[in-house]
């Protein structure tokens, strides 16, 4: 019966799997025999999924925690293993309600209960809690006590030789990766890179290899923070040498051909940088990368192709019209845009685009670099201020370049 649901729900064929789980339930009430007791809680726990799939996670909550009080005074490994991966699930549709706080006592209560096991699946829910934990002190912005957390996974787990447990090693060095970059801490951010790439380098299976390619992207980055940007290219150019034929990590191989092409741009690499942004304009990529390759190739365009670049800068500020706010790092990519074209032209296509009011700010500090002054906010003011420094900030890195 548990198999008859499963393949129902790989058939897509939700409600009727349900049916089967119900059935389960209904059928063996009462029994104490082991085996059967573990194929209940697992149809407890696939039911909570599809429930999760079908009316929300809600619903499906109070599925889970009904198989947690049914069977967590259990001491048989099948139905731990349930009652464990219960658990696991709960904290994620916790942390997919917002419901932050409940979801970190979850991931506790998993790792307090279970770290003891040498069951396998168990060991592997238990590294699952301590990467989903310190994933959810991240969204608390509790950064250092995430890293703790994800260090606690290493140490337990790094030397496992179970696929399973090892997958949230791997996530747990990839995440460690992220966060330290996005504290600042750029050399611990390149030496949990380069952790991954001794342990998991060589792994052919997508989803390692998914991690690897993320790590290389994160240790580039940290290298260009450290200003060690000759390694930085070194690192993106690895990254596409060794995943371009893989289909499935072409997101992590646009990153890197985009970020190892502005690299080249700061160097005055421009005709390099041009047919690395082409190559990945060719592949008709997501809004997002297409977004950064017309950048890339209108400023590598605009010493010799002003009309080129200008008609790049178009398509973009359109594609950005439609987002809601400009990251940090779009915003320095339409700085360098107007350092390159100029600033009455990039003033110019700024007003003749939906983006114009989005990028109020940005073609104030350009109308006050050219004498005049709109009357604008205190607020677009003074961004308009700090824009203002970044395009000086801009023109010398270019004649630097130059």
């Amino acid at each position: 019966l548990v198999n008859r649901g499963m393949a129902l729900v790989g058939l897509g064929r939700l409600p009727d799997a349900m049916a089967v789980w119900e059935d389960i339930a209904a059928r063996f009430e009462g029994t104490d025999e082991p085996m059967v007791l573990g194929a209940v809680a697992r149809a407890g726990v696939n039911r909570a999924e599809a429930l999760r799939r079908l009316a929300g996670p809600t619903d499906a909550l109070d599925a889970l925690d009904a198989v947690v009080k049914q069977f967590g005074a259990s001491n048989d490994v099948g139905v731990m293993r349930e009652v464990a991966t219960g658990l696991v699930n709960k904290g994620n549709l916790l942390r997919e309600l917002d419901r932050l706080d409940e979801a970190a006592v979850v991931c506790e209560e998993v790792v307090r209960r279970f770290e003891g096991s040498r069951d396998e699946e168990i060991r592997a829910q238990v590294a699952k809690a301590l990467v989903n934990h310190g994933g959810v002190l991240v969204s608390l912005e509790r950064y250092t006590e995430a890293l703790r957390r994800w260090d606690e996974c290493l140490s337990r787990y790094g030397e496992d030789d179970s696929r399973q447990v090892l997958d949230s090693v791997a996530k747990a060095l990839r995440s460690q990766a992220i966060v330290l970059n996005g504290i600042g801490r750029w050399k611990e951010a390149a030496a949990a890179a380069d952790d991954i790439e001794r342990r998991f380098g060589n792994g052919a299976i997508t989803a390692v290899r998914a991690v690897v390619a993320s790590a290389l992207v994160q240790k580039g980055a940290a290298l260009t923070h450290l200003e060690r940007s000759d390694e930085a290219v070194a690192t993106y150019d690895e990254l596409v040498q060794r995943f371009d034929d893989s289909p499935d990590l072409r997101p992590y191989v646009h990153h890197a051909r985009l970020q190892a092409a502005t690299l080249r741009l700061s160097r005055g690499e421009r005709n390099t940088a041009m047919e690395m942004a082409s190559d990945v304009l060719r592949e008709e990529p997501a809004r997002d990368f297409r977004w950064l390759a017309l950048a890339v190739r209108a400023r590598a365009a605009a010493t010799d192709d002003l009309d080129g670049a200008a008609k790049d800068v178009r398509e973009l500020l359109e594609i950005l019209a439609d987002w809601d706010t400009p990251s940090n790092l779009e915003v320095s990519m339409l700085v360098h845009l107007s350092v390159a074209v100029g600033s009455q032209m990039m003033l110019s296509l700024i007003e003749a685009s939906r983006a114009r009011e989005f990028l109020l700010p940005l073609s104030t500090a350009l109308a006050r670099e050219r004498g005049h002054h709109p009357r604008v906010s205190q607020e677009v003011s003074e961004v308009a201020e700090d824009l203002r420094r970044a395009l000086r900030q801009a023109r010398e890195e270019k004649e630097l370049s130059v």
